[in-house]
């Protein structure tokens, strides 16, 4: 057990010895392209690997944001793989972050008009972990395709929020439910790591309780906002009047 926990450590420290500093944000800040970005992170930062050398492929931001996502999550799966050998729930919190991001992906693929398939595909690791049947996820052409194929799972009840009292899908309205959703499920793991673990998940995961609160509050208050208005939209239309709101 304990070798297994030095194991995970010793991983751990070694990503943190990779990480970009200070100097390489504000380097990539002064890129003035999307080429000039990826030379940067091939040349000086640990991420060269994940760029095809001279590659004629044309680098866009998603492209760019695609590969550093799937390089994050290959990292992340030698990590959980020793989490979950040693029994540590911790290694729940990133399946729960990767179950989100496929859901908001194939959210995302529903209203996007871009020809650069943008989809987040997890590895091996959270595809096994996860409860999603991820290929139905992203065989979804409609809304409720989506909300439908993550039924028997905990995201169900949040999912059958997507659709909203119009009858209209937004993708922002996703977004929203799916980081309430999210902020609840952390807070609830967190209650089953041992106090230390706990702690470092909150610091890692949340903001002040204030902060909190306030955020948990503007959810609420966005919401609230958005069925106030289908009401007004609703009723203007009873009486033969268009709205004028850009909210939409």
């Amino acid at each position: 057990m304990n070798q297994s926990a030095n194991a995970v450590l010793a991983k751990v420290r070694c990503m943190y010895g990779k990480r970009l500093t200070a100097a390489d944000y504000n380097a990539l800040l002064a890129c003035n392209s999307n080429h000039e970005i990826a030379n940067y992170l091939k040349s000086r930062t640990s991420y060269g690997d994940i760029f095809a050398p001279n590659s004629s492929t044309k680098i866009t931001a998603e492209s760019i944001e695609f590969s550093l996502n799937k390089e994050y999550n290959n990292r992340l799966q030698t990590i959980c793989t020793f989490e979950r050998m040693i029994h540590n729930p911790f290694f729940k919190y990133y399946v729960l972050k990767s179950d989100i991001q496929v859901i908001i992906s194939a959210a995302r693929n529903l209203v996007s008009t871009s020809a650069f398939a943008t989809s987040y595909i997890p590895n091996d690791f959270f595809k096994t972990a996860s409860e999603l049947n991820i290929e139905k996820v992203y065989a979804s052409t409609t809304a409720q395709e989506l909300i439908d194929s993550l039924r028997h799972t905990a995201y169900y009840p949040a999912a059958k929020r997507f659709i909203g009292s119009d009858g209209v899908f937004h993708f922002s309205q996703v977004e929203i439910i799916l980081g309430a959703f999210y902020a609840q499920r952390a807070k609830e793991m967190s209650k089953q790591l041992p106090k230390k673990a706990a702690k470092e998940l909150k610091q890692l995961n949340y903001l002040p309780q204030q902060k909190k609160r306030t955020i948990s509050g503007f959810y609420k208050s966005l919401l609230n906002y958005r069925s106030r208005h289908i009401k007004r939209r609703k009723a203007l239309r009873s009486c033969g009047m268009r709205h004028n709101d850009g909210f939409y």
